[in-house]
């Protein structure tokens, strides 16, 4: 059978740096991001193609790409667990997805930093304590780049089902990996308000300074919260949602949370779309 998919937002798989590309070795300069000269290393997509030692040429795209079996068995179908599980794994084929190179884009990663303060300090008299920093939306890695799959790019993938499993049990499985997302994006949702609120008790207490929009348009950390909340629950009515490829942060990676855990999630989002990285919306083809 065949499936659909759907980027809702940027899709990040690199082998990251077993595969990173660095300047100066594997590539001359980068021209790809316009007014960006200090691009030192850049994670590839997955491709067949060996891209290093090309020092006296500039960057340059992979004539073709793909998306690992493996990455998206595991998005699919989520982790093994016991051996009734993994049996029924093994039941299901996946093939690597090709992905055309025009899909592609070179971007620099986006994170929300200083949304969790709890790490202690020297203040100016040499002393521990925590000291507050501004929350902020920024660059994570200003001297790297990342090759992703855009927002809004479609592509299809073909699955074998061996004796055994029906379309029907395929499906039902896989309706319970978008019901995983669904509480994923929920927890989001749930820990931004968190966020929210702690913000807020600290700007109450003194601790943080009260951010208001600037001269340029730019929101204040609050309102960025707020926006991002906006965007994942205006999605949340999408069907078939999984998360794939990396950047998610905990909350994108964790089927469940338990009351005892403490999570401190990486806010890693794309600037464009305002959304965690990797969520895919995925469609049944149409027997014709």
């Amino acid at each position: 059978m065949k499936l659909k998919f759907t980027t809702i937002s940027p899709v990040i798989l690199s082998p990251r740096m077993e595969k990173a590309l660095y300047k100066d070795v594997d590539f001359k300069e980068v021209k790809e991001i316009e007014k960006v000269d200090n691009i030192k290393v850049v994670y590839p997509f997955y491709t067949y193609e060996s891209r290093d030692l090309l020092f006296e040429k500039c960057f340059s795209y992979a004539k073709e790409y793909y998306i690992p079996a493996s990455s998206l068995k595991g998005a699919l179908l989520g982790s093994k667990k016991s051996r009734d599980e993994n049996s029924f794994r093994s039941k299901i084929l996946f093939e690597d997805i090709k992905i055309s190179k025009e899909y592609i884009e070179l971007k620099r990663l986006y994170k929300f930093q200083y949304l969790y303060q709890e790490n202690k300090e020297k203040n100016s008299d040499d002393k521990q304590e925590i000291v507050y920093k501004i929350p902020k939306f920024e660059l994570f890695f200003p001297n790297v780049a990342i090759e992703m799959i855009s927002s809004g790019k479609e592509f299809e993938g073909e699955i074998l089902l061996k004796s055994g499993v029906s379309e029907e049990l395929f499906k039902s499985k896989l309706d319970e990996s978008f019901l995983i997302t669904k509480n994923k994006l929920n927890n989001y949702i749930k820990e931004i308000e968190e966020r929210i609120k702690n913000i807020n008790s600290w700007i109450e207490d003194g601790k943080l300074e009260r951010q208001v929009e600037d001269s340029e348009g730019n929101e204040n950390y609050i309102e960025k919260l707020k926006s991002i909340q906006k965007r994942i629950k205006e999605i949340q009515n999408r069907k078939n949602i999984i998360f794939l490829g990396g950047y998610k942060g905990i909350l994108g990676s964790l089927s469940e949370i338990n009351n005892t855990q403490k999570i401190r999630n990486g806010f890693y989002i794309d600037r464009e779309t305002m959304l965690p990285y990797g969520l895919v919306e995925v469609g049944f083809e149409k027997d014709k």
